[in-house]
């Protein structure tokens, strides 16, 4: 045993050892047991003890102070809701479940975020509702636009392509033209 190998020395003006049940003192095969009963020495040799004045009075107890249990904390929930381009979702609903099954509900900021408090220890179940935005809205518009700027100088198409074009378009006007 590791513990039965160290050497511990304690100097100081007063040591207090606590224990909640019971705390045994052992050596050699002679045990000092202090408990809710009472105080028991045994040992298998001479029981000795050196006093100017040894008296017994009455019983006389003091019960050791312990703190309490730690009593959880109320938690908080950070929530966050973006595009990947890092658009928000401003004022998207949300609902977060505690695990005391209390319901809050809200909606993001312009930042897509809101701070949830007051919600029980332990797991929560969060809810994020649809970006609220219209989709075809200009200010829904998150990407830079992928149509090309057409310069009136250059050549509309290639030659090859434009006339690839015109003769597809004139063979479906001829299409048209005989179906009539």
């Amino acid at each position: 045993n590791l513990l039965a190998k160290l050497n511990i020395t304690a100097t100081a003006e007063r040591i207090t050892l606590s224990a909640k049940e019971e705390l045994v003192i052992m050596a050699a095969g002679s045990t000092t047991t202090y408990n809710a009963g009472g105080i028991t020495h045994t040992t298998r040799g001479q029981y000795i003890a050196h006093a100017s004045n040894f008296a017994y009075k009455n019983a006389q107890s003091q019960a050791a102070a312990f703190p309490g249990e730690p009593k959880s904390g109320q938690g908080n929930l950070e929530l966050f809701q973006h595009y990947a381009s890092q658009h928000a979702f401003k004022g998207a609903a949300y609902q977060v479940e505690d695990a005391s099954g209390q319901i809050f509900t809200g909606t993001l900021d312009a930042q897509g975020h809101a701070a949830v408090a007051g919600l029980a220890p332990g797991p929560a179940k969060a809810q994020l509702g649809k970006d609220p935005s219209d989709t075809w809205a200009l200010s829904s518009y998150i990407g830079k636009p992928h149509a090309p700027d057409f310069d009136s100088t250059s050549p509309a198409l290639p030659g090859k392509a434009a006339t690839q074009i015109a003769h597809t378009l004139l063979a479906a006007h001829a299409t048209r033209e005989q179906g009539q």
